[in-house]
Formats: structure tokens, sequence, C-alpha cells
């Protein structure tokens, strides 16, 4: 019987001994001097693009020509910020921060507080300074340009070229050429992506447990941030492909940030930064050369008929337990012979049904919320966008019927699916 515990148990004594060996604490007193002069080029860089951001944001931008017969896509109302930027500094990037303070305070882990605070602001940096060089370099004009460039609705054009002669203030002038890419959205991608990202990795989304709550918990910041990307465009100050365009520079940036210090979110060790384990497979080979020194002196202190007597010993006590274990060993290959087929046995709803819904209840109770979210959501009132009379060419299309009606989207995209899924 003690054998075969040990057999059984020798891997799960393992596992825990790997286990805490891994809770190691490192706070900012003890290793929080040695990581600041690792990376401290690491944050002269960020000042250095802190710098470019400002000095790239006081640039005058390219102005693009702008004729008679283009006005007509500029001439949305001139309004004020719906989430102003400062807010969004706050939601991407100090929410974030909070949450890596608030991980660390439970983790007591500096390599994780440093690394996750380092790639959020690289994330964020080099996005703002990729989308304002785009903003400079382009120059097109805001949705609301007319009324930038005509307050007082009274229109100049060249008799030559038809080009706008503006006479509105210049700091307006200047703002209504950076409408590509959208900086708001850019931002807000480049820290929330960052957070998702952070969020997937330390509550283990993919932990191939099925569990969706884990999900809608990673889904929330890109959701933050896709409503900040909206009201960029409800408020006329981008179009939808500056939108498009910010929000995509933003999420690949904050993925490469991300990846630059921390594993990929379905990786094993995504909960935590690559430093923190390679610092602890330092310190364990650190630990064992230091045994393997030991072990050779005293080694060489055993005279060699001791050395000799205890060589024998050992291969005598090898081949008694090769001996005793054989039994075990050739059952062991039986059981493993046998178990594909006991598998494969059925897990039918009666037999298994109840287990599953029970591990997967909280789940279901998402589903079911989200559904109604769904159906409150169908029934508000939607924003009304501007609409004005040169707009209207593009919008005299019939009105038709619908060639496929909703109803049937959920049973072509949910219950035939399902109807497969219960024959396979």
């Amino acid at each position: 019987m003690i054998k075969i515990w040990n057999l059984v148990g020798g891997g799960k004594r393992k596992e825990s001994m790997r286990e805490a060996q891994l809770v190691v604490l490192h706070t900012v007193r003890s290793h929080g001097a040695k990581l600041a002069r690792t990376h401290v080029h690491d944050w002269v860089i960020i000042a250095f693009l802190a710098g470019v951001v400002i000095g790239l944001n006081v640039t005058h931008p390219f102005y693009r020509f702008v004729g008679k017969d283009m006005m007509a896509d500029f001439k949305y109302p001139h309004k004020s910020n719906t989430i102003p930027f400062w807010a969004v500094l706050i939601v991407a990037y100090l929410v974030p921060l909070a949450i890596f303070v608030a991980f660390y305070s439970y983790r007591k882990d500096v390599y994780d507080l440093h690394h996750a605070t380092l790639g959020i602001l690289f994330s964020g940096l080099i996005t703002g300074v990729t989308t304002n060089a785009i903003k400079i370099a382009v120059g097109r004009p805001r949705p609301d340009f007319f009324w930038r460039c005509f307050p007082d609705r009274k229109e100049l054009y060249d008799q030559v070229t038809g080009r706008v002669i503006c006479h509105g203030d210049k700091l307006l002038m200047k703002d209504g050429h950076k409408s590509f890419p959208s900086g708001h959205t850019s931002w807000a991608f480049a820290g929330l992506c960052f957070l998702a990202l952070y969020l997937s990795g330390k509550i283990k989304v993919f932990d191939r447990r099925g569990h969706v709550a884990k999900l809608c918990i990673s889904f929330l910041p890109l959701l933050v941030a896709s409503l900040v990307a909206v009201s960029r465009v409800d408020d006329y100050r981008h179009h939808w492909e500056d939108v498009f365009a910010g929000g995509l520079i933003g999420m690949v940036v904050a993925t490469l940030c991300y990846l630059q210090f921390f594993p990929a979110p379905y990786d094993p060790n995504g909960w935590g930064p690559y430093a923190y384990f390679q610092m602890l497979a330092e310190a364990q080979s650190g630990d064992g050369s230091a045994t393997n020194t030991n072990q050779r002196e005293e080694a060489g202190d055993v005279s060699e008929s001791s050395s000799r007597a205890l060589r024998t010993s050992e291969c005598d006590l090898e081949t008694g337990i090769k001996e005793e274990e054989e039994p075990l060993i050739l059952l062991r290959h039986r059981i493993s012979d046998t178990m594909p087929d006991i598998q494969l046995g059925a897990h039918t709803v009666r037999s298994h049904g109840s287990i599953v819904a029970r591990f997967h209840m909280y789940d279901w109770i998402i589903l079911i919320c989200l559904a109604v979210l769904d159906g409150v959501l169908n029934i508000i009132e939607p924003f009304h966008r501007f609409v004005g009379q040169d707009m209207m060419t593009d919008l005299r299309y019939p009105l038709k019927g619908n060639t496929v009606p909703f109803w049937a989207v959920p049973v072509i995209a949910i219950v035939l699916p399902f109807v497969i899924i219960i024959g396979i």
C-alpha cells in the first residue's frame, strides 16, 4: 500500500512543491531598486515619448484641399465632446493602474506591478506618437469643418480653384484638420485593450473550463473603448473610418506591448510577467549549483572503499525496487490499455446532466441576463443623427421588406447548429 501511495501521490507532492516555490513575495522595498536599475533606460524612453507626443500635438497639420463641392460632407453641427480627453485618460489608464495596484496588494509581486505599468504606458505613448504623426501628415477635415471655417455662415471660396477661404478661429481650424485617425479612440483602445489582456491572464479566461463569466469580464474594457469610439462619431468629431483606424492602431499596439512583458493569456503561465519566471529560474539554478558543489566536496572526503560499498548498496537497492515495482508497472500498463474503452463510455443527460448543470449554473444565469439586456437595448430609442438637405441624395433608396426576416436569423445561426450538434 505504501508503494502504491508513493506512485500515485508522488506527482501531487511535486506539483504542490512547485506551486509553493512560486509563492514568493517580491515587494517594492525588497526588489524595487533592482527593477529601477534594470529598466532605467525604458523609463527614459517613456519620458522621451511623452515629449514627442506633446511636440506633435502643437505641430500644425497639413491643410488638405477643400473645395466647395466637398463641403456637403463637412456640414455636421459643431458640438462639445461627450467624453473629453481627460476622461479617456482616467478611464483607460488611471483605472487600469488602480487595478494593477490592487493585484500587487494581493500578490505582493513588484515585477507584475512594474511591467504592467511600464507596458500600458508604452502602449499609450506609442499609440499617441503614431496617431498624432498620421493626423499631421493626412490633415483630413472633421465632419464639422464647415462651422469651424465659416462660423458666421458666410461662405468664401477662391474664384479660380474653388478652395475654401476660412475666417474662423485659428485653433479651431488647426484642430479641424486632425480627423484621421481618432485620437480618443486610439488612446482608449491602447489602454483598455491592454487591460483586457491583463485581466484575461490574471483570471485565467482560457483555462479550458468554459466559464463565460471570465470572458465577460475581459470583454468589458473593450466595450468601454467601443463606446468612446461611438461617442466620437455621435459628436460629429470623426468619420467612421477615423474611428475604425484609431481602434485598430490602439489594439495592435496594446497587444504588442502586452506580449513584450507578459505571456499570451492562453499560456499556462499567462498570469505572470516574463521577468517573474526568469527570476525564479535564476534562483532555482543558483540553489541547484550550490547544492551540487556541496555534494561534490562531501563526496571527495569519502574513501575509495566507502564509495565502492555505497555504489554496491545503491545497485542492490535499485534492483530490489525494480523487482518489487515490476508487477505494479505491468498493472499500470494493463489499466492504460483498457482506459480508452472506459473513457469512451456514454455521457448522457441522465448520467452527467446534473453535474454539468451545477458546474455551469452561473454561466447560464449570465446568458439569461445578456438575453434580457439585449431585449432592453432593442427597445431603447436610438441616437438621431443629423441629416442635412445635401445628404438626402444617398438616403433615397426605396423602402422594401426584409428578404431574410430577423426571426429566420436565430433559426439559421442558433437552432440549425444546435440540431447538428445533437445529431453528432
